[in-house]
């Protein structure tokens, strides 16, 4: 009643005075809830925890709060890269293993924002392969590389991070990925885990849950743990981020900033508020909440307050690109070339 009677007795402009100081009282600008609400496409190239904080940003309405309705599509590999050279999407979400590629292929993407800082795929192998092979986690990291010899390891799709790294793993040991190995396409992240359960493949590497899952389970053994540093060369890695074409960041910065607004507050959330994160993420991943608390425990540490990037670590990725194969030959590591921090809260 006493909106009632305010609408009637005062004056229209009064009415709205009264309506903006309500507003600025909630915490609300006039200006923002004026915002025009922006649009997007993202991509994300696998189904696994590395991409935590995109997956926070949608369950918890963070790109919604951030005005921005970003559409999330997650896709297998190097697909998510094809759509967002081809335009069909102004995210990806992916390994820079593909940025560099495209970066090298002349391709005018950038980077705009980092997620997880050190690699955290980690490879299982079937159990009885390990017993076979004679080794365990607890062996020396060698003989634990040399045990991959001669096994039908699996991938999602050629070129893609999973593919990458397994190849670069295997030249750490002096193994050559063509000849002392046999590395297959299976397709999806699930498929990876149900193929190594029904003995299709020995081994696959993977971000989380789904190694954990077969370690779990009883019938895989993670052999190799980059989650926790077992390999030098990816401690200090970039390994998942925020992409666009140069042209679209120009184009929309204000979309590309409430774009990552919204997957920082994901990041944050994970180092801020861990419990709260894994309630949340255990909507889109369906794994006891125990694993999934370990998983994401194992995380944390890779990931960096909003996503901030830094050229020490884009020079020691792009070594390690160049080292495995992945290019051809370095890229110029210092910002404003390939990534930015331009566009981060």
């Amino acid at each position: 009643m006493l909106i009632e009677r305010a609408h009637i007795s005062r004056p229209l402009h009064q009415l709205a005075a009264v309506l903006v100081a309500g507003l600025v009282i909630l915490g609300i600008s006039s200006g923002a809830a004026a915002q025009e609400r922006l649009k997007g496409r993202l991509a994300i190239s696998t189904h696994t925890l590395a991409h935590a904080p995109t997956y926070l940003a949608r369950g918890l309405n963070f790109f919604e709060r951030e005005g921005i309705n970003i559409e999330v599509q997650v896709v297998s590999g190097v697909v998510a890269a094809q759509a967002l050279s081809g335009g069909s999407v102004e995210f990806n979400v992916d390994s820079p293993s593909t940025l560099a590629r495209m970066v090298e292929r002349g391709l005018d993407v950038l980077n705009v924002q980092g997620e997880v800082s050190s690699l955290s795929m980690n490879l299982i192998v079937r159990r009885e392969v390990a017993q076979r092979k004679q080794v365990t986690p607890q062996s020396p990291l060698e003989a634990r590389l040399q045990a991959l010899r001669g096994l039908t390891i699996g991938i999602t799709t050629p070129g893609a991070a999973g593919d990458a790294y397994t190849r670069i793993l295997l030249k750490q040991a002096g193994i050559d990925p063509l000849r002392d190995a046999n590395i297959v396409q299976i397709g999806s992240a699930d498929g990876l885990l149900a193929a190594l359960k029904t003995a299709k493949i020995d081994a696959f590497m993977l971000s989380a849950p789904n190694p954990e899952k077969g370690e779990k389970e009883g019938f895989g053994v993670i052999l190799i743990r980059n989650s926790a540093g077992d390999v030098p060369i990816f401690r200090q890695f970039m390994h998942t981020s925020l992409s666009v074409r140069r042209e679209y960041a120009r184009a929309n910065p204000e979309a590309v900033r409430r774009t990552t607004r919204a997957i920082a507050r994901g990041i944050n959330l994970i180092l801020d508020q861990p419990e709260e994160a894994k309630r949340a993420l255990l909507r889109d991943f369906k794994v006891e909440p125990d694993l999934l608390s370990r998983s994401m425990d194992n995380l944390a540490p890779a990931y960096r307050r909003n996503g901030r990037m830094d050229e020490e670590t884009w020079r020691k990725t792009i070594e390690v690109f160049v080292q495995g194969g992945v290019i051809s030959k370095p890229l110029d590591p210092r910002e404003g070339v390939f990534w930015t921090n331009e566009y981060l809260p």
